[in-house]
């Protein structure tokens, strides 16, 4: 696992890392504070395969004291909420000693957000649940979840996202939901080698990710050494 030089709250560690899931193992991304101790564990769920983008996400939250771990869910396929229920198992679990225990939260990036959303309802160890650019059909399991959900929830949306459908994303359905909608901007905007990023709303999202979370989980629990 490489280290990255300061930058930002904290010094990081970030690589590849992988998952026991299932008979076998995933491949996964791993970033987390480069310091002795405890940090609230946020798991990032695309539906694709891991891009640079998505561990560009796991380091930006990493560098704000979370630690972080990638998993994409299309080796899942149909079991991705059986997946992310495994992974969760295994972050808690005595192997991870970097992670504070029993609490998670999520980041549903596009399409990978409907499983992380379905989880979330039946198991309240999941304290906060982010979501990019994830559709919310007004039918079907993510919608039947939505109204059952305890954990609060940000949703942040470009509003020229083609693969939305309906009216809003708010309208009511979540009852612990904050969703900001950029003007005048598309689904890919927090992708920076895409060609819909959107530099302004990009930094914005990150903010209220940081926030979010430091709000909702757990703080770092630090050890002092020496």
């Amino acid at each position: 696992m490489s280290v990255l030089a300061h930058e930002g709250t904290y010094p990081i560690l970030y690589g590849s890392y992988e998952i026991p899931v299932g008979s076998g193992h995933a491949p996964g991304y791993l970033a987390r504070p480069d310091q002795a101790g405890r940090f609230p564990a946020v798991l990032v769920l695309p539906w694709t395969g891991l891009t640079s983008h998505h561990k560009d996400v796991c380091r930006r939250l990493a560098r704000h004291g979370l630690a972080t771990v990638a998993l994409g869910l299309e080796v899942a396929g149909g079991d991705a909420v059986v997946f992310v229920d495994e992974t969760y198992e295994f972050l808690m679990s005595s192997e991870v000693t970097w992670a504070i225990q029993h609490q998670l939260g999520i980041v549903g990036l596009g399409a990978g957000g409907g499983p992380g959303l379905i989880y979330a309802t039946d198991h309240p160890e999941i304290g906060a649940v982010a979501l990019v650019s994830t559709p919310l059909d007004q039918d079907g399991p993510v919608a039947n979840a939505l109204s059952r959900l305890s954990a609060p929830v940000l949703g942040l949306y470009g509003a020229d996202d083609e693969s939305l459908r309906g009216p809003s994303v708010d309208d009511g359905r979540i009852p612990h939901g904050s969703f900001v909608v950029y003007q005048g901007v598309a689904g890919g905007f927090l992708d920076d080698g895409a060609a819909e990023y959107d530099a302004a709303a990009a930094a914005d999202a990150y903010r209220r990710l940081i926030e979010f979370f430091a709000q909702a989980l757990p703080a770092p629990q630090i050890e002092r050494l020496g």
